[in-house]
């Protein structure tokens, strides 16, 4: 018998169902006809996942909790019952739509969303004030009827909650996720606290709130489960007013405090948000109509842009580091207006040389609109043109040429950029905000664009950017620009075994601190800083500090979130190791580089399946890039593909110059396949190369040379070798519960790590 039909039969004569509204995770719904008062309700089931758990008598007790509440601005539950095991419940029809509903359609004025956020803080004061917290609040739970909302299904979370088999509190975390509300859920309820109370529905009304008057949810750039928890427990959302400047500040402030991560530091009460948005009084009607609600693809209004390669029109290909670095400039100026989702650089430059339409490739980056342009270089004259597109319908919003002298170049990206800024109707307040003024001398900043361009090829060309990064710095000392360039390729160098810790160490320490006193505001500066205290001085805390800053300063580069997940992880902190490694691929959804370094992260924390499926993305963007190759390797031969991992392998090295990170996974898989005389070929291979001795360690460590292989480990220690707690993992659970590994690690002032490693060994079979 299907649903309906057993549904009905349940029913008998009270109800009579007419047609299926819609079916959700949570429930199936049905609208029906009561027969004894002739009126319409909506009969909801719940879904079998949700049900198989719920013990339906303890289910239908808590409802009639939610039943008490009779307020004009709540949906009451007229009844409730069991159908063979499966509990549902009757709800009045309500003639109208969804919150939900509305924002799709396009943005509310900020008079009707201030009305809307008065009857839920109305319905919610009610509720709280005897004892009953929703745990849902959601624009779909709203509704919006003859002038008036109605906040439905209150209670239903708890009753669920308290309801399952599994019994108690402790599973309100997977309730929330099977209901569906990771975007809504305060930090608190996200780590599964048995104690929420009513201070969580302040938090969820704050991002609907949020929603509501800016057109975006406060983490709109995160698209999955997991990293949406991670950001609601640590990330920060933009300021109300630098997404819509026309909010008045007294309700933004509302908002933003309703968002505080602390629970003591949101409003107590619905009573006192009530008591603050009848405050605000006629303020709110002098504002505009609100954006339209952000969706995918996005929409014309979605404040977000995609900056595809200048077309280099100059004599050569020799030039084409200067149309790039146009536009990587561009880019990163654009990144500090308030409120503009920018896309980064190393997803738009996928697009270079390569044929698609602004559809594509808006789809691609998920930006609602396109910059295109072209860089023509004769001489000491500039001609730049720049074309700003609509990616849903292709119409052009704005287009113009700029004729200068090379050394307007920085007038011109600032003219550029304010342009963009203005078409997308961005609240400026004065100036675009970049990093720092870049510098007056033409020469240093052509050669620092020379050197990013090399810095971006990575491998042998590292070298080739540190010269011009040097020279760059030399002709201008107070550039910040190149001297975290020359951080970046330091770091590069050792952590893919071009060189030894003792000779990049000292030049990315002084050239990343050099950075950060000259440009205190620059995301490359902490970035530089994090990565040598990550990889170099192991002061991970403070590694943490600047890597987060670099985030803060600009959102759109995924870098600094990238490798913050492999520290993480070596901390034992896998849940936020995995959220900092899925933001970074949303933020760059089509770089192979970023989805390289991520899928490294998921494999060091062992996240076997999504780090499968990011490395295969990687090879898929680029089949010749060697990170994705190796991870790829890394990932087929955790799944015993040993002969598929072993042609990743070899790929990756021979794309690499035969990287010693590489080459030590390639040995390992030869030392585990018994294939020893080429593991030692490996082994030997690496004795000759100017790399730390760790690498050489992966391989004596298969071969059963467990005490070669740790005096190997220790010598890399006194090193500092670059990141060497975090490749570590690698290794696999046999270092990592090995008394001999944890007693090296605390003798080297990683004592955190050691308990890290720990953790992450208790994660593991065997």
């Amino acid at each position: 018998m299907e649903l309906r039909e057993e549904l009905q039969h349940t029913l008998g004569s009270t109800y009579t169902l007419e047609r299926e509204l819609q079916r959700g995770g949570m429930a199936r719904v049905f609208v029906a006809t009561d027969t004894r008062l002739r009126r319409r309700v909506v009969v909801k089931v719940l879904a079998p996942e949700l049900a198989a758990d719920v013990n339906s008598e303890r289910f239908q007790r808590e409802i009639q909790l939610a039943a008490s509440l009779q307020h004009a601005n709540i949906v009451p539950v007229l009844s409730a019952g069991d159908m063979d095991g499966v509990p549902y419940y009757a709800m009045p029809y309500v003639e109208g739509e969804s919150l939900r509903a509305a924002l799709n359609k396009g943005g509310l004025s900020i008079t009707e969303t201030v009305s809307i956020l008065r009857d839920v803080a109305r319905a919610l004061g009610y509720a709280h004030a005897r004892g009953i917290v929703h745990r849902d609040i959601k624009p779909d739970n709203v509704l919006l009827s003859h002038g008036a909302a109605v906040v439905t299904d209150f209670g239903v979370a708890k009753a669920l909650s308290v309801a399952r088999a599994t019994g108690g509190e402790s599973t309100l975390t997977q309730a929330g996720m099977a209901i569906g509300t990771p975007a809504y859920m305060a930090p608190e309820q996200a780590v599964g606290d048995p104690n929420i109370d009513q201070r969580a529905d302040i938090y969820a009304f704050g991002c609907m709130a949020y929603e509501l008057l800016s057109g975006t949810h406060p983490f709109a750039h995160v698209r999955s489960a997991h990293g949406l928890i991670r950001a609601h427990i640590v990330d920060e959302p933009l300021p109300l007013q630098s997404v819509r400047g026309s909010v008045p500040s007294p309700l933004a402030d509302l908002v933003m405090c309703c968002l505080a991560k602390d629970p003591s530091e949101r409003p107590a009460t619905a009573r006192d948000i009530l008591n603050i948005l009848d405050s605000v009084g006629g303020e709110v009607t002098r504002a505009g109509p609100a954006p339209a609600a952000v969706a995918l693809p996005p929409s014309p209004q979605d404040r977000s842009v995609g900056v595809i390669p200048f077309v280099n029109l100059s004599a050569g290909s020799e030039t084409d580091y200067f149309s790039d670095g146009i536009t990587e400039d561009i880019i990163n100026t654009l990144a500090h207006v308030p409120g503009l989702r920018v896309a980064s650089r190393t997803s738009s430059f996928i697009f270079k040389g390569k044929t698609a339409n602004v559809a594509e490739i808006g789809a691609a980056l998920q930006v609602a609109t396109v910059l295109e342009g072209s860089v023509r270089r004769q001489g000491n004259r500039l001609r730049i043109t720049a074309r700003l597109v609509n990616a849903a319908n292709g119409f052009p919003m704005w287009s113009e040429r700029f004729d200068r002298d090379l050394e307007d170049v920085f007038a011109i990206q600032d003219e550029v950029s304010r342009a963009i800024a203005d078409q997308l109707a961005l609240q400026l307040a004065g100036k675009v905000r970049g990093s720092r003024a870049h510098t007056v001398n033409a020469e240093a900043y052509d050669l620092y664009l020379r050197g990013r361009y090399f810095w971006s090829r990575r491998g042998a060309h590292l070298r080739t950017a540190i010269d011009y990064f040097t020279r760059a710095s030399s002709l201008d000392p107070h550039f910040a620009a190149p001297l975290a360039g020359l951080a970046d390729c330091h770091v590069l160098l050792a952590s893919y075994g071009f060189a030894s810790a003792t000779e990049t160490a000292e030049p990315a320490r002084t050239a990343a601190y050099r950075a950060l006193s000259l440009d205190d505001a620059s995301a490359e500066s902490h970035y530089a800083v994090g990565l040598y205290e990550a990889y170099f001085s192991w002061r991970l805390e403070l590694a943490e500090r600047h890597l987060l800053a670099a985030t803060r300063i600009n959102p759109s580069s995924a870098f600094p979130l990238a490798h913050l997940s492999h520290l993480l992880v070596s901390l034992g902190r896998t849940d936020e190791a995995y959220g900092c490694a899925e933001h970074a691929c949303a933020i760059d959804p089509v770089s192979p580089l970023i989805n390289g370094i991520a899928a490294l992260g998921f494999i060091c924390g062992h996240f076997a399946e999504r780090a499968r499926r990011v490395a295969e993305r990687a090879v898929e963007l680029d089949e010749s890039f060697a990170l994705g190759q190796f991870c790829l390797g890394l990932s087929r031969q955790v799944d015993g593909r040993l002969t598929d991992a072993e042609v990743a392998f070899e790929r990756a090295a021979a794309n690499s110059a035969r990287s010693p990170l590489i080459l030590s996974q390639l040995g390992a898989l030869y030392a585990r396949s018994g294939r020893r005389s080429e593991a030692l070929q490996i082994v030997e291979e690496l004795g000759t190369r100017n790399c730390d001795a760790h690498f050489g360690a992966f391989v004596l460590w298969d071969l059963g040379e467990e005490n070669r292989a740790l005096d190997a480990l220790e010598l890399a220690a006194s090193s500092r070798a670059a990141n060497l707690y975090a490749v570590a993992t690698l290794f696999g659970r046999s270092l990592l519960v090995d008394v001999r590994w944890h007693d090296l690690l605390r003798r080297h002032g990683l004592t955190s790590v050691a308990e890290g490693h720990a953790q992450l060994a208790r994660r593991l079979p065997g």
